[in-house]
């Protein structure tokens, strides 16, 4: 089984949410700590006997970086493009990613697809809850928000698709992801790695499962008890929750986490 990985947004990002900032030595910390998460999720698979191939779209920023990125990757790196500068909406790069994929490469070498945005740092939370599904469509969380009719708001950018829902890999638009995915395959085939909902922006809002590498690590999460139930599609209030909230805020911190690397 061979799973493909496809890695995509910009690199060695730094700065707040709609900030466009990159480069200089913290930046380059803060994306090798990313891309090491990634690659530790491939050795992951890899002692499950699931291989790995990595796609990585994203955009230039200099020969230096963008070399050190590529080596980071190898030798699972098998697609590469850096496009020269930003497309005028995170819609538009999603429908070009989806386009690469569909025209460059055989998908029927795999068995799933996976998106992580390039920025992102996985927590360990995140690898005891990964498992790959050949019926579901999984993201990663609820978009606390958006609409949640229909799971219409959800993290779009950390997402696993299985090989019968490959023609639907372009349903990750921003807010409306699910809800138009549900269009084609229905909300029974769609899933999620945890019920609580969250702000996708980890300068905002922690979660127990990745950070934007970018940006100030929050810690705070005010409805620790509303969760999206997946069978009834409906928000409610439970006391059960699948985690401790006030054990994993103190594990993967981002400052820590960049301190220890130093």
């Amino acid at each position: 089984m061979t799973l493909l990985l496809v890695l995509t947004g910009e690199s060695y990002r730094i700065g707040p949410q709609m900030s466009r900032g990159r480069g200089g030595d913290d930046s380059k910390q803060r994306q090798i700590l990313a891309s090491n998460s990634h690659r530790k999720l491939v050795a992951m698979l890899k002692d499950k006997n699931i291989d790995t191939d990595i796609c990585m779209l994203t955009y230039k920023y200099n020969e230096e970086y963008d070399t050190e990125l590529c080596n980071i990757y190898n030798p699972y790196l098998k697609y590469t493009k850096f496009f020269p500068s930003l497309f005028p909406s995170e819609e538009h790069f999603i429908n070009v990613v989806t386009s690469y994929i569909h025209d460059e490469i055989e998908l029927s070498n795999y068995s799933h697809i996976v998106f992580i945005r390039i920025d992102i740092y996985l927590k360990e939370y995140f690898f005891n809850n990964f498992e790959l599904n050949n019926d579901k469509v999984i993201f990663a969380h609820v978009d606390r928000n958006t609409n949640y009719t229909n799971y219409k708001g959800v993290c779009h950018f950390v997402c696993m698709f299985p090989k019968q829902y490959f023609n639907w890999i372009g349903c990750r638009q921003p807010h409306t992801a699910a809800s138009d995915l549900a269009n084609h395959i229905g909300n029974n085939h769609i899933g999620l790695m945890i019920p609580t909902l969250h702000l996708i922006s980890t300068d905002l809002e922690w979660n127990p499962l990745y950070i934007q590498v970018g940006r100030h690590n929050s810690l705070e999460f005010s409805e620790q008890h509303t969760i999206y139930n997946v069978t009834t599609k409906c928000i409610e209030q439970s006391e059960s929750i699948p985690f401790r909230y006030d054990i994993l805020k103190k594990e993967d911190v981002l400052e820590n986490l960049l301190y220890i690397s130093t």
